[in-house]
């Protein structure tokens, strides 16, 4: 469903920090598909039915999720936290240990050493995909999205290569 599929916000709260997180429209979505639903099972169930309660906690725990890549020059390193806002995990890598940024126009090719290569169900063809090369040679796959968003995904890659000073690949 890559009409579903909504690039991350680019933000920079900060000249040495850049930030990727979950586009705001796919929160206003989990919220509105949540609602509508909400209304669906209020019609066609009984009043104060726990599968009302318990889609509404869903949906608001789903809008509370937090995915962010956190590029911090002043500090040297790059984090990632995900989940839901308090309970969000969270880990980080040196900068020393990040070779490139790299823009791959045909996703499809993960590799074995990819944390997303072991989640993925498969990715669909014309696809394009933003990764972090590390030094060691593994890769972190940030965001897979249809080649419609590559122009953009190559502009966060150049602004987030150009601050921490390391090279952009396209390929």
């Amino acid at each position: 469903m890559s009409f579903l599929s909504f690039p991350p916000r680019l933000t920079r709260p900060s000249a040495e920090r850049v930030e990727l997180s979950l586009a705001p429209v796919a929160r206003a979505l989990y919220l509105g598909l949540g609602l509508v639903l909400i209304l669906v099972l209020r019609a066609t169930l009984e009043p104060g039915s726990p599968f009302i309660l318990m889609f509404g906690i869903v949906i608001g725990l789903a809008a509370l999720n937090e995915e962010r890549w956190i590029f911090d020059r002043g500090r040297g390193e790059l984090r990632r936290r995900f989940g839901i806002l308090i309970l969000a995990k969270s880990w980080a890598v040196d900068l020393a240990e990040l070779a490139s940024i790299e823009l791959d126009s045909e996703a499809a090719s993960l590799s074995a050493s990819d944390p997303y290569n072991k989640v993925s169900m498969g990715i669909a063809k014309g696809s394009c995909a933003l990764r972090l090369i590390l030094a060691d040679g593994k890769s972190l796959s940030m965001y897979i999205l249809p080649n419609k968003h590559y122009k953009l995904l190559a502009e966060y890659g150049k602004t987030i290569a150009e601050l921490l000073s390391k090279p952009f690949i396209e390929s």
